[in-house]
């Protein structure tokens, strides 16, 4: 296996014949989608690059490395929010940082599977929405917790994958799913135990890989093309307007979420948000009482 782990510090990138695995590497972290340069998030858009320019690669897994895929954003580099709310130069640097999975995953040539296990939540669930694949384990967690101190979807592909009604239901309660619900929703292509995922993965690349390059690569572009005619890119940038309008205007359920997180940590916060819909999300509680090991 070639191995050019040492040029990253958050992501782990390998290569094995026509397959190149991008890792999210941030274990203690629950691979927190860190921002700006040099975080977890730009190093990934890198090592997607990289995969790009190499014409040996055929398709692109993407993994997390320790208990989850990725609990999304880093929100521990929002705790002075408050205290600056997002100018132009702010702006800029959230449009940009949404953009990149357009740049990295939908224009890109290459397949990309997203292999879940754990929790995919938020930013990160955007990222796997916008792989070409999604293989889960069957321990997999998807949804947008954030919405409840009022984050909004930043890329907001939901209606295209699992239709109106069913994203309605999570963007109005941020609760969360499971992998089975996933699948029957269409978020994800298949279930698989989490013992079995790196081989599932595995097999439906290489399945992949028998198939003509160029044969492949036209189809990801036709179905592309398919959802650009209907607005899907228009609906993005319209999603990550909307995000960035309530970030420069927090509503009080997110300033006193930050005020929690700054005064007694990030857990209490989180505790905060989860307790006020303790009642409705029956299935959130049974999620999150599990062990991800």
């Amino acid at each position: 296996m070639e191995n050019n782990e040492a040029q990253y510090e958050n992501v782990l990138y390998e290569k094995s014949g026509p397959v190149a695995t991008i890792t999210l590497n941030r274990p203690d972290k629950m691979n927190a989608l860190s921002l700006g340069p040099g975080g977890l998030l730009e190093e990934w858009a890198d090592a997607c690059a990289d995969a790009r320019q190499d014409t040996d690669v055929r398709v692109v897994v993407i993994k997390g490395a320790g208990r989850a895929f990725s609990a999304g954003y880093d929100i521990s580099q929002d705790f002075d929010l408050l205290d600056a709310p997002i100018d132009d130069a702010g702006y800029q640097f959230m449009a940009d940082h949404v953009d990149r999975y357009f740049r990295a995953l939908w224009e890109s040539p290459k397949v990309f599977i997203a292999q879940v296990h754990g929790f995919c939540l938020a930013g990160a669930g955007d990222m796997a929405a916008f792989c070409d694949l999604t293989v889960a384990s069957d321990d997999a967690v998807f949804g947008y917790p954030a919405v409840r101190y009022g984050v909004l979807p930043t890329t907001f592909v939901w209606p295209y994958l699992i239709g109106m009604k069913k994203t309605r239901e999570l963007a109005y309660t941020g609760n969360m799913m499971g992998a089975t619900e996933a699948l029957q929703h269409g978020l994800v292509n298949r279930v698989v135990p989490r013992d079995e995922l790196d081989a599932a993965v595995a097999e439906l690349a290489d399945s992949i890989c028998q198939v003509p390059a160029l044969t492949v690569r036209l189809t990801k572009q036709s179905v592309n093309n398919m959802f650009e005619i209907m607005g899907i890119r228009q609906s993005v940038q319209q999603s990550r307007e909307l995000d960035l309008h309530v970030m420069s205007s927090p509503p009080a359920e997110m300033r006193e979420f930050f005020e929690i997180a700054d005064r007694e940590g990030l857990t209490a916060a989180l505790a905060w948000r989860d307790s006020r819909h303790a009642a409705h999300d029956e299935v959130g509680r049974d999620l999150r009482s599990r062990r991800y090991d």
